[in-house]
């Protein structure tokens, strides 16, 4: 009923962005990715700097599994704000496309910025619970994965470690050093 007067407010004003917002992020909300990424390119080609539209778009494909068009919006929104957390979704998504060479500087880039120190990541631990990290693991142990696909097995090795010392429990460098044995 709320998006249906949405609908009919856009019609009446065609020209308003916040309502065509509002029916995006009510898209959004209820996880309708496809109706949110096309309203949110419309709103892009009106505004290409919005971005609260941007980090919406980017994390609507994203959901698609649209990571080429995912990282294209996830890079548009670091241009506009410098986020370290757009940055690190650029890094893991470039990984992801096999774009190894600018995930890795990107994730070098990461590991210089001070905010890192205080930012943290959600994940499921072993036991499957919801427990949070401090971001510096997650970050380390795509510098490990991307360090073994270059073949560096020394180097993966260490970044695995690096981010164990931070957190003995952080399931994924586990996993990963594990496999590297």
């Amino acid at each position: 009923m709320a998006r249906d007067a949405l609908y009919d407010l856009i019609v009446e004003y065609p020209g308003n962005d916040s309502l065509i917002y509002a029916l995006a992020l009510d898209y959004y909300n209820s996880q309708k990715y496809i109706s949110t990424v096309l309203i949110a390119q419309d709103l892009l080609a009106r505004n290409p700097k919005n971005i609260e539209v941007l980090q919406m778009a980017a994390s609507g494909f994203e959901a698609l599994n649209l990571n080429d068009k995912a990282l294209a919006n996830y890079e548009s929104l670091y241009l506009q704000n410098n986020s370290s957390g757009a940055l690190y979704k650029m890094a893991v998504l470039q990984y992801e496309l096999k774009k190894f060479v600018e995930s890795k500087t990107n994730v070098d880039i990461l590991l210089t910025k001070p905010d890192i120190e205080t930012m943290r990541v959600t994940l499921r631990d072993s036991e499957n619970k919801q427990k949070e990290y401090p971001f510096k693991v997650s970050l380390l142990n795509l510098k490990g994965l991307l360090a073994q696909q270059a073949g560096d097995k020394a180097g993966a090795k260490k970044a695995f470690e690096e981010s164990l010392a931070l957190a003995p429990d952080f399931p994924l460098a586990k996993q990963n050093l594990a496999k590297l044995k």
